[in-house]
C-alpha cells in the first residue's frame, strides 16, 4: 500500500523494486554468498546442485544438498544484510522469506523434527536485517513491515523487537554511525 501511495515521490528519487525483481535478487544474492563461503572447502559439482538449489532454478541432488545441511545452515544463520536504502523493507523482507524457506527445506533434509517458524523467523529479523533510509516515514513502515511479518500466524500479537539501531533513519552515502 505504501509504495502503490507514493507515485509522486518520483521527482524526490524514490522508487520501489518490483516483486519478481526483489525475488530474484534475493536468491541471486544468497546463491553468491553461499558460493562464495563454500568454494575454498567443496567440490565444484556439488556446488552447482546448491546454487540450484538456493536459487530453484534446476534440478539438483537432494543428497549433495542434504550432505551440506549443516554447513548451509550455519551460512544463513550467521548471514548479515544491509539495505542502505531500504524504503519500505521489500529486499531485506524479501530475504527474510528467502532465508526462512531455505532454512525450513533444509531442516526438513535434516530429519529433525519441530521447524519453530516464528522464532526462526524472528531469529532472522534480530541477527540478519539491517538498514537504512533517508525517509524518516519509510523506516516506520519498513519497521511495521515486519512488526506485521512476526504477527501474521499469531493469535496474541508479540511487541516488535527492538529495531532502532538495526532499521534506521539516516543518510548512507555520508554519516557514520560507531565510526562506520
Amino acid at each position: 500500500i505504501f509504495e502503490n501511495l507514493l507515485e509522486d515521490n518520483k521527482d524526490k528519487g524514490t522508487f520501489y523494486t518490483p516483486k519478481e525483481v526483489v525475488h530474484f535478487m534475493c536468491k541471486e544474492s544468497l546463491a553468491l554468498h553461499a558460493a562464495g563461503q563454500l568454494k575454498p572447502r567443496i567440490a565444484e559439482n556439488d556446488l552447482k546442485h546448491i546454487e540450484a538449489f538456493i536459487r530453484q532454478n534446476g534440478i539438483y541432488d537432494v543428497e549433495v544438498i542434504r550432505k551440506h545441511t549443516n554447513t548451509m545452515h550455519g551460512i544463513f544463520t550467521s548471514v548479515k544484510i544491509c539495505d542502505p536504502a531500504i524504503g519500505s523493507g521489500a529486499f531485506p523482507m524479501g530475504m527474510v522469506y528467502e532465508i526462512l524457506r531455505l532454512k525450513k527445506e533444509l531442516f526438513g533434509l535434516s530429519n529433525r523434527t519441530n521447524f519453530n517458524y516464528r522464532m526462526e523467523k524472528l531469529d532472522i529479523i534480530r541477527n540478519s536485517v539491517y538498514g537504512v533510509d533517508i525517509d524518516k516515514g519509510a523506516v516506520d513502515i519498513a519497521r511495521l513491515r515486519f512488526w506485521l511479518s512476526l504477527i501474521v500466524d499469531e493469535e496474541e500479537p508479540a511487541p516488535l523487537p527492538n529495531l532502532d539501531y538495526k532499521i534506521m533513519q539516516g543518510d548512507s552515502l555520508k554519516e557514520y554511525f560507531e565510526d562506520i
